[in-house]
């Protein structure tokens, strides 16, 4: 089968136009020439077709995944150093000292982390038009086929969750051009967020440091090149000694205790048992849920609904880097999947997908960014229908959201009812986080941390 030569530079003297593409062996008649006004005014024209798209895409995905936040995540405010100097502890700490304890309210909750979670859509949007912009060809499919996954449900749906700080860290620190600044950046704002949640050093530290390996002179450059790694080096050791603090259980039911006289909500007791289990305990304990089948179940469907996705988004940074170094590529590429090394600590297996969904587009924005465009990319009829099976098959999967959550599907009934009942005072906006788990809340009202339930040991 012969190939279809898609354009990548924007040159008009290498641009694809149909008797360009006829000679290299392309068939318009397929009906994939889909810049097929040729030259720049083509590749415009296909610009301003996919950006619409691709963020109209992006919408519905979140309004299949979007929810209060989980009174897990927002049991996390109620961490602090009171009992002993603690992992997660900062946010609760800050709010003990300053005495602005109406930031544990759940609405103020709410309200604090939807704006970050609208930040990074922003940011994400932002990405797609720059993506649109600069590159060329096949290359801009990458929006649209992140914006139809279900990273981009997943993202909605994770809202007050540690990984929407993480995520907006590693976009902004992409967006800042100059070394100094941006190393200066990462330094600063990660080391607060390590006290935040340590997993941010794996999930998101990686992506933010893809424009140091995408740099070819810091290789040659020693000064450059030794503070990058004196910056990794001290948020490496400062994320082991933040992962190894832990307090007793005693204090950590303690803890609970004293928090549930200041919430307006109810907590959510397992939580608290993070506290006092290492990273040893966690992978002991994934170390026995690897041996159920249910949980390799999990995996193999959470795998077929997300990877695909990243397998191809990865497909296109590794072209995108051609002409760069090999080591230099696989570092890129390493950054890209990082999430996945949590699947070795924590429960969460649609959770670390997902981001991996997310940051491989963050990576292939990152790419495109840094180097532009090097060779024309060219694209067979096998790999255009992965791509149109990839997104009839995004747009309809299904999976397990955090805390028994599941896929909303259009018409979104449940969204329409909520906002329809909830300006007029039927309901409290935004709900009681209990009110949606009515059959357990006030069980939990009264249970303490166990230490061995499977939300706490296992969710990270």
């Amino acid at each position: 089968m012969s190939p279809l030569h898609v354009c990548w530079e924007g040159q008009p003297n290498i641009m694809a136009t149909r008797d360009h593409a006829e000679r290299l062996g392309a068939q318009p008649e397929l009906g994939l020439d889909v810049w097929r006004h040729g030259g720049a005014a083509g590749d415009a024209y296909a610009g301003r077709l996919l950006h619409p798209l691709a963020v109209f895409v992006l919408f519905v995905s979140v309004l299949k995944g979007v929810a209060f936040p989980h009174h897990w995540a927002a049991t996390h405010l109620f961490f602090d150093y009171q009992h002993g100097f603690v992992k997660r502890g900062l946010v609760g700490a800050i709010v003990r000292a300053t005495g602005a304890y109406f930031l544990q309210d759940y609405r103020v909750f709410f309200y604090l982390t939807l704006a970050i979670v609208l930040a990074n859509l922003l940011l994400l949007v932002k990405s797609f038009a720059e993506l649109h912009r600069r590159a060329h060809g096949w290359l801009r499919l990458g929006p649209l086929l992140y914006a139809s996954s279900i990273g981009a449900a997943y993202l909605a749906n994770s809202i007050g969750y540690a990984d929407h700080l993480g995520l907006l860290a590693a976009l902004l620190a992409l967006r800042i051009d100059h070394f100094w600044k941006r190393l200066a950046f990462i330094a600063l704002t990660f080391s607060a967020l390590l006290f935040v949640h340590e997993a941010i050093f794996i999930a998101f530290l990686p992506v933010a440091l893809v424009p140091f390996f995408l740099d070819p002179r810091i290789p040659s450059d020693k000064k450059r090149l030794l503070s990058a790694c004196a910056v990794m080096a001290a948020l490496a050791c400062l994320t082991y000694v933040i992962a190894g603090a832990v307090i007793s259980r005693a204090a950590s039911i303690e803890m609970y205790r004293a928090a549930r006289t200041r919430a307006n909500f109810v907590l959510f007791p397992e939580a608290f048992d993070v506290l006092h289990r290492t990273g040893a305990d966690n992978l002991r304990i994934m170390m026995g849920a690897w041996t159920r089948q249910r949980y390799w179940a999990d995996v193999f469907y959470g795998a077929v609904t997300t990877l695909p996705t990243a397998s191809l988004l990865l497909f296109f940074a590794w072209k995108a880097m051609t002409g760069m170094g090999r080591l230099r590529a696989m570092l890129v590429l390493a950054a890209a999947v990082s999430p996945l090394c949590l699947h070795v600590l924590a429960w969460d297996i649609h959770r670390w997908n997902a981001l991996t969904v997310t940051t491989s587009f963050v990576t292939l924005s990152a790419i495109t960014r840094y180097r532009g465009e090097r060779e024309p990319l060219i694209m067979g009829r096998a790999l255009f229908i992965i791509v149109a099976v990839l997104l009839v098959l995004n747009m309809s999967a299904t999976t397990w959201f955090l805390n028994g959550r599941q896929v909303t599907a259009f018409p979104w009934r449940g969204h329409v009812d909520y906002w329809r009942i909830s300006p007029w005072g039927a309901r409290s906006s935004p709900p009681d986080p209990s009110s949606r788990n009515v059959s357990t809340s006030s069980a939990r009202n009264q249970r303490m941390p166990s230490g061995c339930d499977r939300d706490a040991g296992e969710r990270q």
